[in-house]
């Protein structure tokens, strides 16, 4: 599985321009708290952004931070 997740970054990096400080939402499964994953995030810069276990609206507080930041 996080083989899938090396190959899907693989393509979102090549296809898409990134902006920096880019932030990435994902789960705490065990694919995306791989040590490669976090190496693949780390070169290419990318903020890595968990949700706390059981809490589903993390990614709307950070989401509505960012908003209000910019």
């Amino acid at each position: 599985m996080t083989e899938l997740v090396l190959h899907a970054l693989d393509n979102a990096v090549s296809v898409q321009q990134m902006e920096p400080d880019l932030i990435l939402h994902m789960d705490l499964g065990l694919p995306y708290t791989s040590k490669d994953v976090g190496q693949v995030l780390e070169k290419q810069e990318i903020i890595l952004s968990f949700s706390r276990k059981g809490c589903l609206y993390d990614v709307f507080e950070l989401l509505t931070q960012v908003q209000f930041d910019s």
